[in-house]
């Protein structure tokens, strides 16, 4: 176990050593020079503070506006470059300058006091000890932070924010921090829980404004507030564990620096579409300068350190936090990250119950009904939302989108509205959506999309098809039944056309593909195309999709079914929207509501734990990968095996490497009576892993065995997850038992569903998920008569694909198919066991 405040306390000083040192060497080098990823970082953030300060000085430092009230295009900007200057020191004059800004900042409320007072707030707090910043400048900061009391809404349920999520959470932020300035230790306390509590669930159920990179950079704002200027300890460590989170989501989905979400939410001024005059109000425009794109190019150097937005991208530059190995691992993997889904479940349409029931502490279900879906590979990302309750397609009664972004430019974008007919989420809706990896199927009620063709490479129709090539990706785009024709922007500074549909409320699909999948031919990925079936009936449409290229889902036929109000279909069978996770990935998982998170690329692990709100735990882990063929006499330790510690009585030490007792020679014993007074107590599901094989997926794996009592056996393509010590670590993988004295081989699978076997009495609570608990009884056999307890046995396991076979002395027992688990390392087992020996340990590849 890893607390969490000493690695956060031992990161920042690293940074904070980092950072002064390049500013007193006067220096802005370029980002990317240096492989320690925090010096680069530090470079980075360098980089665009001083970007930040030289578009301040290219306005001429101004200390008045054509405007009173706080505006984004006038008074944000010179916020942020002011900080930049003064927080760099960059020259004498350029200081004096910024802390004349500090004294003539407006004092007004007319446009997002939250977001302004936080800005000040975090101004006051980050320069307050700073003798460049004059008495003049802090009173006047602390006018501003004053001039309007800060609001005091803590709700019921802190999922009734009284508001927009991110200006509720801006709130809660700017109470706590007055709080604190003005000693009230009863509010501070207050507010201390409320943002606690705030932070940690929506780290279990997810951020409802995160698909907003122009809203999410707010709630990363404050994040990064609360994790350097609350007083409590425990609230700064929950703090930086949100931001960890809210980074890993997008080190996930994250394609060149941008946010390639299902739904990039942005304002939409006329609620009815894509109009021009949100293309020069937002990421629409171009994506790389909302608040959030800049963050991860500060952090992780993707995309272009522009700067748009307010609140996220100044603060974390003028901040100690530095993100968790793993989150930077996978946010800088690139094309190595390979082709996934990713899933996830969000709050949903059905917020608004809250508002209707009030006093309710507990959200009924119905307001986390979103699920995310989107196909992720290293040249696009294609992605939508799914509600389950009722609708299907258009969250929050807000117009969001089925979207796909291509690699190569933040640009190129393919965007298609799925508006309800009705905001009012009782009614029915016409806004339906269905996506399986690289083919969405949606109807909504705007009836139109917009392409970004002129970003694309070549753009062609035939047969009713709008054919795109752009990059290493290929589209494929169609209006079902209905007429369309293109409607241009009218204005030149759009990068692309929209396609107006005569029937507003036709249907569409959007097929995506690698390029590389058709070896780069384009007329081989239209020829596919175009021999795909498409049926529509009066509730349903359908489309079968492509099947003839070389790689990827295009290489396999299936069918996706929209029924409109219904849940959608894939070959015929619902699709699962229920089983969605907080996260489902290969890299980031996290069941849901759980309050556990996992992310895993490479080497590097991070675990995040706020079950108990009273001790959040982070830990991290960098595991060294071991290549096949591997083998281990046991003639000496290895510490690559570790101890599964799932039991308050399990103890390491009951696993211990021996020089003698083996076959010959040494041997890993187990011994139940080690750490603890009772023998028979420590005796139990003892299982030891030998870290570095988790990718292995197709292997041969064998060993000797022995014990004096109990059960023994291998575990396979095996995982495991620490959550803090205690009850509750997390297991995968399968597991031969051998039990010599009833002479009984059993086949076991950790269970993915969380469901408790037919027939099961012993509990009525819900089935814990990956758990030795409740595990999955694949198959049962007799083993051969010549095993005995005290003998030596030969096991072996063989896995290829989803087939397994157990050899016990050299005799195939069992054969099954299993899919569930298709990687993982090897570890041994040991049930109540006494004097138990492990042997001649052996990997080879098949």
């Amino acid at each position: 176990m890893v607390s969490l405040f000493p690695q956060s306390l031992v990161r920042r000083m690293a940074c904070a050593t980092l950072f002064i040192a390049a500013c007193i060497c006067g220096v802005c080098p370029a980002a990317g020079g240096n492989d320690d990823p925090a010096v680069t970082m530090e470079e980075r953030r360098h980089e665009f503070l001083n970007w930040l300060a030289d578009q301040w000085a290219a306005a001429g430092y101004p200390t008045q506006w054509k405007h009173d009230e706080w505006k984004f295009d006038e008074i944000e900007p010179n916020w942020s470059g002011a900080l930049a200057a003064m927080y760099l020191k960059r020259k004498p004059d350029e200081v004096a300058k910024a802390d004349a800004f500090f004294a003539a900042m407006p004092l007004d409320e007319k446009i997002d006091p939250d977001m302004r007072v936080c800005e000040v707030i975090h101004s006051y707090y980050l320069l307050r000890d700073d003798p460049a910043l004059s008495s003049t400048a802090r009173r006047r900061l602390l006018d501003i932070i004053r001039f309007r009391p800060a609001p005091q809404r803590i709700n019921p349920s802190i999922w009734e924010f009284g508001a927009t999520e991110n200006h509720a959470f801006m709130g809660h932020v700017w109470r706590l921090l007055a709080a604190q300035l003005d000693r009230d230790k009863s509010m501070v306390a207050d507010m201390s829980r409320h943002i606690a509590l705030f932070t940690i669930e929506h780290i279990k159920k997810g951020w409802l404004e995160y698909n907003s990179p122009c809203y999410v950079e707010k709630e990363i704002g404050c994040l990064v507030m609360v994790a350097e200027w609350a007083e409590d300890p425990r609230l700064r460590q929950i703090a930086e564990l949100g931001l960890d989170i809210l980074f890993a989501e997008h080190a996930a989905l994250n394609l060149e620096g941008m946010l390639c979400g299902p739904a990039c939410r942005v304002y939409q001024p006329a609620h009815d579409g894509i109009l021009p005059d949100e293309f020069n109000h937002n990421s629409r425009r171009d994506a790389q300068c909302s608040g959030s794109y800049p963050c991860m190019y500060i952090l992780f150097g993707q995309g272009q350190p522009h700067y748009y937005g307010v609140l996220g991208a100044p603060l974390l530059a003028t901040s100690r936090y530095v993100p968790p190995k793993a989150v930077t691992a996978l946010a800088t993997a690139g094309a190595e990250r390979g082709c996934y889904e990713f899933k996830a479940r969000r709050p949903g349409r059905f917020h608004h119950l809250l508002r209707k029931k009030p006093g309710q502490t507990v959200p009924p279900p119905e307001v986390f009904s979103s699920r995310v879906y989107a196909w992720v590979t290293p040249d696009f990302v294609l992605g939508s939302f799914q509600e389950v309750e009722g609708q299907f397609g258009a969250a929050r009664s807000l117009p969001l989108t089925s979207v796909l972004r291509i690699a190569g430019s933040t640009r190129r974008t393919v965007y298609t509205e799925l508006v309800p007919s009705s905001r009012d989420a009782s009614t029915s809706s016409a806004a339906d959506c269905a996506q399986h990896k690289n083919v969405v199927l949606g109807r909504g009620s705007v009836g139109q999309a917009y392409l970004a063709t002129k970003e694309f490479d070549e753009v062609s129709e035939q047969q009713g098809w709008i054919f795109a090539r752009a990059g290493g990706a290929f589209l494929a785009y169609r209006v079902i039944g209905a007429a369309w024709r293109w409607a241009g922007a009218g204005d030149p500074s759009v990068f692309g056309d929209f396609v107006k549909f005569e029937n507003a409320q036709a249907p569409f699909v959007l097929e995506v593909a690698r390029a590389g999948d058709y070896k780069d031919d384009f007329s081989r990925f239209r020829a596919d195309v175009l021999d795909n079936l498409i049926k529509q009936e009066e509730d349903t449409v359908s489309y079968e999709s492509c099947s003839q290229a070389d790689a990827g889902p295009s290489a396999e036929r299936f069918m996706l079914t929209l029924r409109y109000g219904q849940p959608p279909l894939l070959d015929g069978r619902p699709m699962d929207l229920d089983s969605y996770g907080t996260f489902e990935s290969p890299y980031l998982t996290s069941s849901w509501d759980s309050g556990i998170v996992n992310l895993r690329y490479g080497s590097e692990r991070l675990m995040v734990n706020v079950t108990r709100p009273e001790r959040p735990i982070r830990t991290e882990e960098t595991v060294t990968p071991l290549s096949l063929p591997y083998q281990n006499d046991c003639e000496k330790s290895d510490m690559a095996w570790a101890p599964f510690l799932n039991y308050w009585r399990l103890k390491p030490q009951q696993w211990y490497w021996s020089n003698d007792g083996g076959k010959p020679g040494g041997c890993l014993r187990h011994d139940p009576a080690r750490g603890v007074d009772n023998a028979e107590r420590g005796a139990h599901d003892a299982m030891i892993l030998l870290h570095g094989g988790e990718t292995w997926t197709d292997y041969s794996f064998e060993a000797d065995a022995r014990s004096e009592k109990g059960s023994f056996g291998l575990w396979f393509r095996a995982d495991m997850e620490d959550e803090g010590g205690g009850n509750g670590r997390r297991v995968q993988g399968y597991y031969l038992v051998l039990d010599p004295v009833r002479k009984k081989c059993r086949l076991w699978r950790a269970r993915k569903d969380g469901l408790r076997p037919a027939g099961s009495t012993d509990r009525t609570s819900e089935a814990e998920v990956n758990h030795f608990s409740n595990p999955f009884l694949i198959a049962e056999q007799q083993t051969p008569d010549l095993i005995a307890p005290g003998s030596w046995i030969h096991l072996r396991i063989e896995v290829k694909g989803s087939k397994i076979v157990c050899l016990v002395n050299g005799r195939e027992t069992i054969t099954a198919e299993d899919n569930t688990y298709l990687s993982g390392s090897v570890g041994l087992f040991a049930y109540k066991g006494i004097d138990v020996r492990f042997d001649n340990i052996r990997v080879s590849p098949r």
